[in-house]
């Protein structure tokens, strides 16, 4: 059976149980922007009195995929060549919530003790990825835990080049905006994608079944087609599964950009 998730946002208020029902739910998705979105909301709850590690350690206890990583973001060229070009500076996370909506130019502005030498990263692998990943930067996950405790995000500097009028900022009302502070939740609704296929096929009795592009492992992705039409936006190429097994795997069909054939 190939399944797929739906995603609808509905109104909500900020409760314990909606942070947690988010979190769970984006978590299937393996969605690192949403993630970063509804993980916001978890410290707006508790008014920033929580840290990255507080965090992690629930996130365990869920026994979520989600995991959080303390890196040293002096090791990253990214944030390294970013700070190094006053574009910004890492604030630790029990404190950025001090310099919201200050004109931060510098990290002249910044109180020395709220700077951090560990930038928190979000892995949305399957835990034992994630935990492998850590491992990259910590010598144990209690190492990890105890970085996390000071770890901060990357803060951008205000520039003085940037026209007021020019520059976008996110309204009260911006979905963006709602998903961090817990005023939308995350409903997931599962989509099996071989239903869909068959139902479409029965709809359209008179549908071929024709190749519609070769996959890069070689294998055939076929489509349902009428009178020169896609009749059904789902396909499905077949393979073989670890016990020999001829089955088939259903999905939307993907963008052209591999052998297609007649």
């Amino acid at each position: 059976m190939s399944i797929s998730y739906q995603v609808t946002l509905h109104d909500c208020e900020l409760t314990e149980e909606t942070v947690w029902e988010n979190i769970k739910n984006v978590d299937k998705l393996n969605q690192l922007d949403l993630m970063c979105m509804v993980m916001e909301s978890y410290y707006k709850l508790h008014k920033n009195t929580k840290s990255p590690k507080d965090l992690e350690l629930e996130l365990r206890k869920h026994n979520l995929n989600v995991g959080l990583i303390a890196v040293e973001w002096e090791k990253e060229n990214y944030y390294k060549q970013r700070v190094k070009d006053n574009k910004g500076i890492i604030i630790k996370k029990k404190n950025r919530h001090e310099y919201c909506g200050k004109d931060l130019k510098s990290a002249m502005d910044v109180n020395p003790e709220h700077l951090t030498k560990y930038i928190v990263i979000i892995s949305c692998l399957p835990r034992n990825k994630a935990i492998e990943e850590t491992l990259t930067h910590s010598k144990s996950m209690e190492e990890n835990l105890e970085k996390l405790e000071v770890s901060g995000d990357f803060i951008t500097f205000t520039e003085d080049i940037l026209d007021e009028k020019e520059d976008i900022k996110i309204t009260k009302n911006d979905v963006n905006s709602q998903l961090q502070a817990g005023k939308k939740l995350v409903k997931l609704e599962l989509r099996d994608y071989e239903k869909i296929f068959n139902q479409y096929k029965n709809d359209n009795p008179n549908a071929k079944i024709l190749t519609y592009a070769t996959l890069q492992n070689g294998a055939p992705f076929n489509i349902l087609v009428e009178e020169n039409k896609i009749v059904c936006p789902i396909g499905f190429h077949p393979y073989t599964d670890s016990e020999g097994n001829a089955k088939y795997k259903y999905m939307p069909i993907p963008q052209q950009n591999s052998t297609t054939s007649s």
